[in-house]
């Protein structure tokens, strides 16, 4: 009998699954996976300080584009490009300058579902992955396993450009309470329908309207009917603060849509019976936090007060009634409840787009201020003309004469449009929004008032 056999024999150990680069393609290798996946190490491009010349970079900032990344090991790339495309799958994965793994990036290969499995199983390890972008190879099983893992991890942006679903179910993205909070969609071939059903994710209260803060859908296919679902969505959002629709068939008529929700506008009375609907919900919930952390005040307070003699104020004399006692302990239950009511109100806040600060009430008609969250808007490359720079221009007087917290728009981007040639709308409009962007100390004038024709 050959005893070398046993002793020869190749015993390989299991990566830990923290070690995503060792893992991923063990865990594939076990579970069969058809395709080779090969892993790329990549360094984050950060921001480089002017005073730091030792390390032979450029002295200018980068630009804060997510992810961008450069190669530190090229020869990884190299080793593999021998190999082809529909036997590869290759994975970057993005390193910063401490070794933690902060993104990942498929370039165009077809994801198999399986990859993506393995990857929610380890996604709680990855605890500094942040983001996740998929340049084609998506499908909607694919998405599918993207959107389990989501609520898990601490994935803050999604980059899906080039993806295209026939399906339209981008919106299952925002469907969960997850980390989301930069989702870009640019050249998906995103028509009204699908806009629609990602804009109806962003109304008040679903999570994705808690959450998202920058939404890209730039070069797609959305004209002024889907426009007009994005202005119901701003309508019942206070969180989005950047949306880029560049690039796409909105016309003055969609532009106004959008523009007229960043000005004052009365509600319906629909819209007046779902804001009363959602104060007496939110007021039921905050009186069951105030009532559940009073509860837990006492039992703290019991636990530290353990074994210590008891107030005199509480003590039951022998003899004598429960008038005391019940005194003492009904000053106690106000006492707990009303530092719970103080704690409520940082942990619970009502966050309604028709909340008291963000209406007002003229001639027996509720007014809504309009929104003023939104704040960086790009509408390049449409079919803007004239008259969407006299609304943009009446959006920005109005903003800084109400003089809201946060202020409103501070940057609208309209070039490629067919706008006429020396417009002085958008020569005042430019004033006004370099004004904003000024910081106090450059202020030297006034912004240009708009003039009577």
């Amino acid at each position: 009998m050959d005893k070398s056999s046993n002793t020869d024999r190749v015993v390989v150990e299991r990566p830990e699954p923290g070690d995503l680069q060792a893992f991923l393609p063990w865990a594939c290798g076990q579970l069969q996976l058809p395709k080779n996946v090969v892993i790329i190490r990549n360094l984050q491009n950060e921001y480089v300080s002017a005073v730091t010349t030792d390390r032979g970079k450029s002295k200018g900032k980068s630009k804060p584009r997510l992810p961008s990344v450069v190669d530190d090991q090229e020869k990884d790339e190299h080793s593999v490009s021998h190999q082809e495309d529909n036997d590869l799958i290759r994975i970057h994965a993005i390193y910063d300058y401490a070794d933690n793994l902060v993104g990942l990036r498929f370039d165009k290969s077809n994801i198999p579902r399986l990859l993506m499995q393995i990857l929610g199983l380890i996604i709680k390890f990855q605890i500094y992955l942040t983001s996740l972008t998929i340049n084609q190879g998506l499908n909607k099983y694919v998405l599918y396993e993207i959107v389990t893992f989501l609520p898990n991890s601490r994935i803050t942006d999604i980059t899906l450009d080039n993806c295209f679903l026939s399906e339209g179910t981008y919106y299952t993205l925002l469907e969960n309470t997850s980390s989301l909070r930069n989702l870009s969609l640019s050249r998906c071939r995103i028509n009204d329908q699908a806009v629609a059903l990602i804009a109806a994710q962003l109304y008040h209260p679903k999570p994705g309207s808690t959450t998202l803060v920058i939404l890209n859908l730039s070069s797609n296919r959305i004209t002024d009917v889907g426009a007009r679902t994005i202005r119901e969505a701003l309508k019942m959002n206070t969180k989005l603060a950047y949306l880029n629709l560049a690039d796409n068939f909105i016309t003055d008529e969609g532009a106004a849509a959008i523009f007229d929700i960043l000005l004052e506008y009365p509600l319906t009375p629909q819209d007046v019976m779902d804001m009363k609907s959602r104060n007496i919900d939110y007021l039921r919930k905050k009186e069951a936090a105030i009532i559940q952390i009073a509860k837990d005040l006492r039992v703290t307070d019991m636990v530290k007060g353990k074994g210590k003699p008891m107030p005199r104020n509480v003590i039951k004399a022998k003899g004598k009634d429960d008038i005391t006692s019940e005194k003492s302990a009904c000053y106690n239950d106000a006492y707990f409840y009303e530092k719970a009511r103080a704690m409520a109100e940082s942990l619970t806040p009502s966050n309604d787009p028709y909340s008291s600060e963000n209406v007002t009430y003229r001639d027996g008609v509720t007014y809504s201020l309009g929104n003023n969250t939104l704040c960086l808007l790009n509408l390049s490359y449409n079919g803007l003309s004239y008259p969407s720079a006299v609304k943009l221009l009446e959006v920005l007087v109005y903003q800084r004469d109400v003089d809201r917290k946060p202020r409103g728009l501070l940057s609208c981007r309209v070039e490629g449009n067919p706008l006429p040639v020396g417009c002085r709308e958008m020569v005042q409009v430019e004033e006004m929004l370099e004004y904003a962007l000024s910081g106090p100390g450059k202020r030297t004038a006034a912004p240009i008032k708009k003039k009577g024709k």
